[in-house]
Order: structure tokens, then C-alpha cells, then sequence
């Protein structure tokens, strides 16, 4: 691709080939004191050859990174989300500009927005079966739409600011303005109208049986043990898979009452050598997260997970270094591994209850089989456990991480309750169940 084409005749090309990307870029952000520079990771909107598999940068990109922009100082992760809003859109108006009869950003008016997001709503793609081809429907909800809504609302109020929107109202636009009085800052209404999707009832399951929590690790240990401690702070901690993949091996350490972990949450992209968000790491919250230590067990799959997993030396291709999770080429693990490690687990836990248990046992790896979790269920079991021990609403959100109260190390004595009655139950499920199971495991790989 050759040349920067003008903000305003995007529609003009063609699409066999090309399509609006999202392009993580590292940028010398700003410069110390002392000269050294401070790197940020940005989102931008490329425009792809797909035929030859190559980008550019467009000039849309300042929309978001632009001086003045709502988003040009946010975080990566807020960027990335307004990104993938606007080349859904832009790509949209690409693949159907026939149909819109729209050849130029210009002819965009208030309709063909509204029309977006009511097709997002419906919403249908091609999958490829051993018959062809066919559409299937994609769940889309209704908080998905407003969130695009909003995002195109602010695109084209840019665009109208830079003049490339005659066939929209500027005074529209003004009314949909208003004021936040919290903070003073002024936001923008949607300005579009469209059918949103109806409300489903959502069925993913947030909390794993605690009865089998034990076994759940057994059968990580033994079928996908490079996961095994992610799963234990998910457990124990309530940590994201995002934050789980971006910890150092040098960020444990015993601080606090009963050899609990304290470890330091943070943003930090492991694999910058992949594209998008494969990476993973992007904290929700940075905070500093306490993991309840249950009986010796997250000493023991520690210790175990240092033995066995090192990073390469060879890790000049990308940065930081240090990752505690690595793949099997010694890399740190990317968001998408561990989703896959974790989905292999789900498949043995339920095969193994199912073969082994008894007829309730049998009962709930059917259950199990057909209701929708995910790693987030480490999080959601972890606030059920705390929760069952304690009617102090400050209590639980101080060990979920989601407030600052983090930040007072004082306030972890009034945690002891909780953590001491959430480990009597997982050690009434199981006594010195994992550690015994871990030296056998070991023994096993030696011999």
C-alpha cells in the first residue's frame, strides 16, 4: 500500500483486499529527568492489505490519539475498546457502500449510524462447515450496542469538528451535550436511535463447586500443570486471566498474616511481540491483591511451578522480561494459551467426574458439561467464598481488590476472619490434599 489516502475518501477504496485494523504501536511518551524515556503502548486505526498482509497507519488514528482527544492520555485497554468501535463501523461502511450509497465520509449522515448499530443488533457472519459456508447468528447484547453508540457518537462529533460532516446538524449535536455535575466534564448523549437487541438472560456460571475445588486442582496438576498456579490465585485471589499472565517471577512475597500472598497487580504486556490483545496483562484495576494461602498449598505449587517452568534466554524479540508463565518455546504465555489450557481442564475435570464419580457426582459433571464458564469463574468462586464469611460489605470489596483500601496494609487484620473460615472449608473438602498430590506428580517427572 502506497501513500496516506485522505481522511475523507475511505469509502472511495476498494475491498477486495482491505480492511480498518486495530495497530498496537509503542511510542517514546515522555523523557525523565534523567533522560531516560518513558515508553506507552497506543492504539491506532491501521488500514490493512490483507492479499499482502500489510498496514499503515491512518489518519483516523487521531480521533483517538489526537491533540484534544477524549481518549488520547487513557489507558491502553480504553483505547483498544474505542478502536474495535470505530473499524466495525468503518469497515462496515466499506463492505456495504453500494447499499448506503455512500462514497466518501462526508456523505455519512445520523441514519446510516442508526442503521449500523440496528444491523449489529441482528447481527449474522459466514462460517465455514464441511456443507459451505453459512450464516450464523452472533450474540450481540444490548450493552455491546450502547457502548458502540456512544463511541460512534463522539466520532462524529470529530468529524464534524473537522469539517467532514456537512449532512449532519451541528445543533444536534449540541443538544445531545451534557453535563456531568460529580466532576464538571461534559460528555455527548447517543445521537442515534436504533433497534437494540432484546435482553437475554445471561447463563454464564460464576461460581465453581466448592466441594470440588480440590479436585479441580488435582486434575490441573496432572492435565494442564503450566496453568496450575494461575488457577490457584483465580481461586484464592480473584485474579483476571489478564493479570494472571502478566505477573513476574519476582513479585512473590509473604507479607502479610499466615504466609498469605500480597502481590502488586499491575499493566504490564508480556508479549509485545504479538499483535492486538493476544498478549493479554491489562489490569482492570492496579491494586495490591492478597491470596489467601490455603493450608501450605500455594507455597507448595509455587515452588513446583519454579522447577518447572523457566523463561528462555533468547528473548530478544520482545519485552519485558521476567514472565512466571511461560509457553513451551519459554515465552511468556499469552492470554489466549492459558484460555486454552484452561478450556482442556474443563473438558478432563468433567470426563474425570463423569467416569469416576458417583450418580450426583455424574449428575453435576453433566451440569458442568452444559453451562457456560470461563476462567472469570476463579474470580466469581473466590467472592463466594468470602462472602459466605462475612456480612462486611468493606470486608469483601478490600480482599476482591476493588477499592483502596488496598493501599492500607493496616486494614489486613480484619481480613483473619474470612480467610481463616475460607480455609477450614476447603481443608474440610480435602485434608493436605494438593501438596501430597504435587510430590507424587514430581516424583513421576523425575523417574
Amino acid at each position: 500500500m502506497e501513500g496516506k489516502p485522505h481522511i475523507a475518501d475511505i469509502i472511495q477504496l476498494r475491498i477486495d483486499n482491505i480492511r480498518f485494523v486495530l495497530v498496537p504501536v509503542w511510542l517514546e511518551w515522555m523523557r525523565r529527568r534523567n533522560g531516560s524515556i518513558i515508553e506507552k503502548q497506543v492504539a491506532a486505526i491501521g488500514l490493512k492489505d490483507v492479499s499482502k498482509d500489510i498496514h499503515i497507519i491512518h489518519g483516523l488514528s487521531a480521533f483517538i490519539l489526537g491533540e484534544g482527544s477524549r481518549w488520547r492520555t487513557k489507558k491502553y485497554n480504553t483505547q483498544r475498546k474505542h478502536v474495535n468501535n470505530i473499524i466495525q463501523f468503518l469497515n462496515y461502511l466499506i463492505q456495504n457502500k453500494k447499499r448506503l450509497k455512500i462514497t466518501k465520509l462526508s456523505d455519512l449522515t445520523i441514519q446510516i449510524g442508526t442503521d449500523f448499530l440496528s444491523d449489529l443488533s441482528f447481527k449474522r457472519q459466514g462460517v465455514q462447515t464441511e456443507d459451505g459456508i453459512v450464516e450464523k447468528e452472533i450474540s450481540v447484547n444490548k450493552k455491546t450496542v450502547l457502548s458502540i453508540g456512544s463511541t460512534l457518537t463522539y466520532f462524529y462529533v470529530w468529524l464534524h469538528n473537522n469539517k467532514l460532516l456537512p449532512m449532519v446538524d451541528g445543533e444536534l449535536l449540541q443538544e445531545s451535550k451534557r453535563k456531568n455535575h460529580h466532576n464538571g466534564e461534559y460528555y455527548y448523549e447517543s445521537i442515534f436511535d436504533p433497534i437494540y437487541p432484546s435482553e437475554k438472560v445471561r447463563k454464564l456460571e460464576h461460581c465453581f463447586p466448592i466441594k470440588y475445588l480440590p479436585l479441580l486442582l488435582e486434575v490441573a496438576i496432572l492435565k494442564t500443570n503450566p496453568i496450575v498456579l494461575g488457577l490457584y490465585l483465580q481461586l484464592f485471589g480473584g485474579l483476571r486471566v489478564s493479570e494472571v499472565v502478566n505477573i513476574k517471577r519476582t513479585q512473590f512475597a509473604r507479607t502479610v498474616n499466615k504466609g498469605d500472598f500480597l502481590l502488586n497487580i499491575e499493566s504490564r504486556n508480556m508479549r509485545t511481540d504479538l499483535k492486538g490483545n493476544s498478549g493479554g496483562g491489562y489490569a482492570k484495576k492496579q491494586r495490591r491483591q492478597l491470596i489467601i494461602q490455603i493450608k501450605d498449598w500455594g507455597d507448595t505449587l509455587y515452588r513446583q511451578h519454579l522447577d518447572l517452568y523457566k523463561e528462555s534466554n533468547n528473548l530478544s524479540d520482545y519485552r519485558p522480561k521476567g514472565a512466571l508463565f511461560v509457553n513451551s518455546q519459554g515465552k511468556a504465555l499469552s492470554e489466549p494459551s492459558y484460555r486454552y489450557y484452561f478450556n482442556k481442564l474443563k473438558q478432563e475435570f468433567c470426563d474425570h467426574l463423569f467416569k469416576h464419580g458417583d450418580a450426583d457426582e455424574k449428575l453435576v459433571a453433566n451440569h458442568l458439561r452444559i453451562i457456560d464458564w470461563n476462567t472469570h469463574i476463579g474470580r466469581g468462586t473466590f467472592t463466594n467464598m468470602i462472602t459466605e464469611q462475612t456480612d462486611n460489605i468493606a470486608e469483601v470489596a478490600f480482599i476482591r481488590g476493588d477499592s483502596n483500601l488496598m493501599s492500607s496494609l493496616p486494614y489486613l487484620a480484619k481480613t483473619t476472619r474470612a480467610r481463616d473460615r475460607v480455609e477450614k472449608n476447603i481443608s474440610a473438602a480435602h485434608e493436605d490434599y494438593v501438596p501430597s498430590l504435587i510430590n507424587k506428580q514430581t516424583i513421576q517427572r523425575r523417574t
